[in-house]
């Protein structure tokens, strides 16, 4: 067997060196991705957890409004005490036709998260037939 010359031992280890390099920037970019997921995955639970809030707080009051066509006044009752629930209501819009009177009402729900806060805004109208 033929011994190593000096500069072959040290290619090898040059080369040992550039893998190790190339191995750790992959890594790197890696896991920043997997920070990343989890991060979305977070905050998407959080919007998710937000909806469901002000789902169970509000479609009761919208559907008994509906069916009793009277005007609504609605209560924005969340059971967490994470969240802030706020009910805007603007003034009235007339169709066109002047037979509908539309309400527009915005439902907005904020919560904190990590060191700001996140807020779940849903436009929503009411319509009334003019008697």
């Amino acid at each position: 067997m033929r011994p190593y010359k000096k500069q072959a031992q040290g290619a090898i280890l040059l080369e040992a060196l550039v893998a190790v390099v190339i191995l750790t920037v992959g890594l790197t970019f890696v896991l920043q991705a997997m920070m990343q997921h989890l991060r979305a995955a977070r905050v998407a639970q959080e919007y998710s957890l937000a909806a469901q809030q002000l789902d169970n707080s509000l479609t009761p009051q919208i559907l008994v409004s509906l069916n009793t066509n009277k005007k609504p006044s609605y209560i924005c009752a969340v059971s967490d005490d994470k969240f802030h629930c706020e009910v805007k209501t603007a003034s009235a819009l007339a169709s066109p036709d002047k037979d509908i009177n539309f309400q527009p009402v915005s439902f907005n729900l904020s919560w904190p998260s990590g060191k700001g806060d996140r807020s779940l805004n849903i436009p929503y109208y009411t319509a009334r037939v003019q008697e």
